[in-house]
């Protein structure tokens, strides 16, 4: 578990790596702030000031892992990376996974450099998209297709009785492992579902979708709607009842998209998010 100190110092790591670089590194601040105490998941470096230099994450969802991280630009081709990596992949091989993805910005000259250095091939891509007010007004809430005025989408806090429709929800729409969806919700509290609601259509439970305060950013993912119910626009007015809650905060709104999933692409442009940075996906094949 990191304290609030090393929580700072990763952060102003982040912030120097990302005005030197020109890019956005993808943290998973939401994991990071509530690490277990009891796994080993987060390698530190540091300087002979005690200045911390270098940073990687392993996070963890069921038996996948993605792995991403930074070096201060004045400490590089140190093999600063290469030893944090090291101690990485050892403790994730006797921890065991099925799958390994290194998560790397794609304007990251740094991280294409490490990457070939080790084993592995390139998986998919991520679009990072913000959302603009201006363009989200501009284009007002379209004529949701085939549902009709009178019928409600709403949406609502989940609960603990909920979790058995997040996880057959998750099946559904990540293609993931009844293992894997399970080990989300784990350990199984309120503090494990606080930023997810559930999208009811007809007062049927259909949907899901995370809403993540982190600092000035709330972060909407893990959103899906059940696939018998989609393209009726069912989607799109949870979104826009997401963006109508969050309005009224400070906070910039961001969502993650895949490269090839051209129908949720159009979706959250129709609603007024503008791409502003590609993440990379490479699998370890070693």
């Amino acid at each position: 578990m990191l304290n609030e100190q090393q929580l700072q110092q990763i952060q102003s790591l982040q912030q120097h790596c990302e005005q030197a670089d020109g890019l956005s590194l993808k943290l998973n601040w939401e994991m990071l702030s509530h690490r277990n105490a009891d796994e080993k998941q987060d390698y530190l470096h540091y300087n002979h000031d005690n200045m911390l230099i270098g940073f990687l994450g392993v996070y963890r969802w069921g038996s996948q892992v993605e792995i991403c991280g930074m070096v201060h630009q004045n400490y590089r081709r140190q093999g600063i990376f290469t030893s944090l990596w090291t101690q990485a992949i050892h403790q994730i091989q006797l921890d065991g996974y099925s799958l390994l993805l290194l998560n790397t910005p794609a304007n990251s000259l740094s991280g294409e450099m490490f990457l070939k250095s080790i084993p592995c091939k390139y998986e998919n891509s991520e679009y990072q998209m913000k959302w603009d007010e201006q363009v989200g007004m501009d284009n007002p809430l379209l004529p949701d297709e085939s549902i009709s005025q009178d019928v409600q989408v709403s949406i609502r806090k989940a609960t603990l009785q909920d979790v058995p429709q997040l996880i057959r929800l998750d099946l559904d729409g990540f293609n993931m492992s009844l293992e894997d969806t399970q080990d989300l919700y784990l350990p199984l509290t309120e503090d494990s579902i606080q930023n997810d609601f559930m999208i009811e259509f007809n007062s049927l439970t259909v949907g899901k979708i995370r809403v993540s305060p982190i600092d000035s950013i709330t972060w909407i993912n893990a959103f899906t709607v059940d696939a018998t119910v989609r393209g009726q626009g069912i989607g799109r007015r949870a979104l826009r009842q997401v963006i109508e809650r969050q309005r009224s905060d400070d906070n910039s709104l961001w969502l993650e998209v895949a490269v090839h999933n051209p129908n949720a692409l159009h979706l959250y442009e129709s609603c007024g998010f503008i791409i502003q940075e590609k993440q990379d996906y490479y699998l370890y094949t070693g």
